[in-house]
This record gives structure tokens, C-alpha cells and sequence, in this order.
């Protein structure tokens, strides 16, 4: 029998009465797994309602029992972190280790709720004349199947620290993570109503970001959709955060180790079948003699990746692509580059699998910035080779892009490395790592086409943008 996903609306499991549903595919076998409820509007808003009433008690709450709440989730989280990884590889598809992994972040970020709280002044007493921190009301996560656990935990502790409620809104393709948040958050000893989730598409977004208890939207997905949704939410008087599509460089240097580039490009291309917004995908070299060298090196290891189900033993280094029109997609995108006139010297369509979402690693070789495998984001396991003439060239390449998510150099120069770091036009940034991706306590962000608001998410943007401030004048004592 076909599992059924529903909602999980002020403290249980409730099913949608909309008549409509989403199916869930296996990855790795292409079997149906699951079917989702995709709720109506009116679902939606009676969520809203719920959440806003519930979150004016949790709003007088002490900050220390707030954060008792996070960190006895973040245990229970640790405690089920087989189950949860097994969610995540049914679902996505990666590697066991890389579900497991991005749960491990999602755990630093519970981890440094703490210290972060403590940025912020709380007190309302009247001889304390600071600005101090109020929660917003009600607010909503958008999130993607790249990184279905992380991609929320990014977002809902630090709100929830600061005193709102939180409707999650997780993708079609992968809800079942979120479902087993809201039971963790249950146990945890959140008061129902403060934590739900509402399975859905296009209505329930549509509903959620113009409900007038909404206060706040995050969303996390494609730069095509995070337009819209920053466009609608503004509109209604909504604050917004939303995270777009990304096209991660690397400017690999003429003095360069490159084992350490080919070691950190193999992990930060090919990791999660290259489905990452942090996924390195284009190399940009100052020399055709580096990039000869580098090509050299990639070309044996990209051929010899493993490549299978992601719950195999002994593990491999890929899983499938999320689902078949991802994978079409990306299969399109390679026979795109040939077109265009670039070199493909690995072919992840020559990978023969009878079931399930799967394509091999593949590589490109000069690459022009007119070619469409350049210009928009793939999701897929395929490096990117642009070939120019100095360091001055492959920088200004970087920063002529739109999505500028994050950007790394790989050089031994300590003075090239500071240049790089100031000028390059991105919101993150590596020095010798290909995972440009800040730590827990830091935000994330993007500039350009790859973040529509002010604030990122997670760390002290997070925290900034889960709260408002509020400041008291007094009258000055005269002595």
C-alpha cells in the first residue's frame, strides 16, 4: 500500500480535504514510494490562523526555556539520525554519509542558537534604554529538495528562538523530513501550533504569503520562482528572504596545488549528484597550461566515480537525480553543450542503469560564457572548464555572472588571495576551499540574482530578520 503524506496542523498528523495529491517517486528505482497532499488555500489559512494565535503566548515565554525547547530537539534530532538519513536518501536520492552530513550542519546550527541569542537585547524594562528585540508573529518557510533538512533548519530554530510561530511549507518531492520535524519539535515539548507543515504547491504559497497574520517569508529554491514569491510577499507588506539559483566558480590560479583542486573540485561537484546550491560547477583557469594539467587529473576520476542507490554497501559516491525530469533536464543540458560548440571530454550519459534517475559525472572543455550550460543552472553532476589568459580575465568572468551565490580561489599567493576576496562580486566566498559555505553561526547569503531581500539566512542575519526592534526615550535626568 502506497504511503500517505498529510499535513501536520497544531499538533498531529491531519489529512487535506482538497481531493488532490503529489506522487513520490524512488530515486534509485523509480518506483512510486508516496503520495502528498497538496492542500487548498482555505488549508492554508486556517493553519495561519492557528499559528498566530498560538504564537502570543510563546512570544512571553523566557528565552531560556525557548532555547530548552531547540536543544532538546537538536538531542532527539541526534538520536534519529538513521531514520531521518533514510527519509532523505528515499526521498533525494544522495549517498547515506551526505544525508547523514547535512544533518551533522543542521545540528551546528541548533548549536550556536545559544550564543546567538544572546546578540540580542530582550528586556523591556523601562530603566533599560537599549533597543531591544521583538518577535514578528507568524512566520513561513518555502524550502527546496536540494537539501530538504537543512534548507529548514536554516530557517525555523533561530524563528522559534526569537518568539514566532513557524508554517513550513517543504517541497513535493521531499515532505517527509519535514513531517518527522514537526514529531521531534512535538516531543521536544513545543506547544502544538507553533510548528506545522503544509503540504502543497502553488495555492498554498499563493495563500500563505498574502495571509494577513503572515509577517515574515522565506523561500529557498530557483532565482525564477524566488522573483515571484519576493515580488507577491513584498507587496502584501511582508518581510522577505528568498534565495535563488546559483553558478559556484572556481578560479583555479597559475600557482595552484592541484591535487588539492581536482581533491576539493571531486567532493564539491559531484557530491549529491551535483544538486547543491553550495556545488562547485564552473572552473575558470588563468592559463590553458593549468587547465591542461587539471583536465589531466579530472578525467580518470570523474570516469571512476561509483555510481548507485544510496543506501548501498559498501557506499557509492553518487545516488540518482531527484526524479525523471530532472534527469531529462540534465541530459538535455549536456546534448545543449555539444550544440553550442563545447568540448565534452566525460559523458554521464554513457552510464546505463535499467532503473531508477541516473547519469554519470561529465566534463566540458572550453566553455564560452554565450553557451546556455554557462548561463543557467543545472542542478547536475557536470564540470564546467573556461579557459582565459589571466587572473584580471577569469575574475572579471566571475562577476559578470548573475548568480552569485559563492565563488572560490585556489592559489598560494596570500596577496592574490586578498584581492580575490575583496573585489570578487559574490555572497560567499572560498579560499582554497571549493565548499565555499560559511559556518553555523554565520549567514549565508548571495548577491545579484542569487538572494531578493537584504538579509541572508542563519546567523546574525537570521536573528535580524526573525525579529524587529523596538526603542524606549526617556527623559534625561537632570542633576
Amino acid at each position: 500500500m502506497t504511503q500517505q503524506l498529510h499535513n501536520f496542523v497544531n499538533g498531529q498528523h491531519q489529512p487535506s480535504n482538497s481531493g488532490r495529491f503529489g506522487t513520490i517517486y524512488n530515486p534509485a528505482t523509480g518506483e512510486l514510494c508516496a503520495e502528498v497532499d497538496l492542500s487548498s488555500a482555505a488549508e492554508a489559512n486556517g493553519a495561519a490562523e492557528i499559528s498566530a494565535h498560538s504564537q502570543k503566548a510563546w512570544a512571553k515565554v523566557a528565552l531560556k526555556e525557548r532555547l530548552a525547547v531547540l536543544e532538546q530537539f537538536g538531542q532527539l534530532l541526534k538520536q534519529n539520525l538513521a531514520q531521518c538519513s533514510e527519509l532523505i536518501v528515499q526521498e533525494h536520492g544522495k549517498p547515506r554519509s551526505q544525508a547523514e552530513l547535512e544533518l551533522t550542519k543542521a545540528l551546528e546550527v541548533i548549536g550556536s542558537l545559544s550564543a546567538l541569542m544572546q546578540t540580542c537585547n530582550w528586556s523591556a524594562q523601562a530603566q533599560n534604554s537599549k533597543p531591544y528585540a521583538q518577535p514578528l508573529g507568524v512566520c513561513v518557510g518555502i524550502t527546496t529538495s536540494l537539501i530538504p533538512a537543512l534548507s529548514a533548519l536554516w530557517l525555523f530554530p533561530i524563528a522559534l528562538c526569537c518568539g514566532n510561530s513557524f508554517i513550513l511549507k517543504p517541497s513535493e518531492r521531499t515532505p517527509s523530513i519535514a513531517l518527522k520535524f514537526a514529531e521531534l519539535l512535538q516531543q521536544a515539548g513545543l506547544p502544538d501550533g507553533l510548528f506545522q507543515v503544509i503540504q502543497g504547491d502553488k495555492e498554498v504559497v499563493d495563500a500563505l504569503i498574502s495571509h494577513p497574520q503572515v509577517m515574515a517569508v522565506s523561500f529557498i529554491g530557483s532565482t525564477h520562482i524566488a522573483k515571484t514569491v519576493y515580488r507577491k510577499a513584498s507587496d502584501a507588506g511582508k518581510r522577505v528572504q528568498a534565495l535563488g539559483s546559483a553558478k559556484n566558480h572556481l578560479l583555479v590560479a597559475d600557482d595552484a596545488d592541484l591535487q588539492l583542486v581536482s581533491d576539493e573540485l571531486m567532493n564539491a561537484a559531484f557530491s549529491m549528484s551535483g544538486q547543491n546550491c553550495m556545488a562547485a560547477s564552473v572552473v575558470v583557469t588563468t592559463s590553458d597550461a593549468i587547465a591542461d594539467a587539471l583536465i589531466e587529473r579530472l578525467i580518470p576520476r570523474i570516469q571512476a566515480l561509483k555510481i548507485g542507490p544510496g543506501n548501498a554497501q559498501p557506499e557509492n559516491d553518487m545516488g540518482p537525480l531527484i526524479s525523471e525530469a530532472q534527469l531529462l533536464k540534465v541530459r538535455g543540458y549536456i546534448e545543449q553543450g555539444e550544440k553550442d560548440g563545447a568540448q565534452l571530454l566525460v559523458d554521464g550519459r554513457e552510464l546505463n542503469y535499467e532503473t531508477g534517475y541516473f547519469v554519470g559525472g561529465s566534463l566540458f572543455d572550453q566553455v564560452s560564457s554565450q553557451m546556455r550550460i554557462y548561463r543557467e543552472e543545472i542542478l547536475g553532476p557536470i564540470i564546467l572548464i573556461m579557459r582565459e589568459h589571466s587572473y584580471e580575465q577569469a575574475l572579471s568572468v566571475i562577476n559578470s555572472h548573475p548568480f552569485a551565490n559563492s565563488s572560490a580561489i585556489f592559489t598560494n599567493t596570500e596577496q592574490l588571495a586578498t584581492d580575490f576576496c575583496q573585489r570578487v562580486e559574490t555572497g560567499n566566498v572560498g579560499l582554497n576551499v571549493a565548499l565555499a559555505e560559511p559556518a553555523a553561526d554565520q549567514s549565508i547569503s548571495g548577491w545579484k540574482q542569487s538572494l531578493f531581500g537584504p538579509l541572508g539566512v542563519c546567523g546574525p542575519d537570521g536573528q535580524r530578520f526573525f525579529t524587529r526592534q523596538k526603542s524606549i526615550t526617556k527623559p534625561l535626568v537632570k542633576k
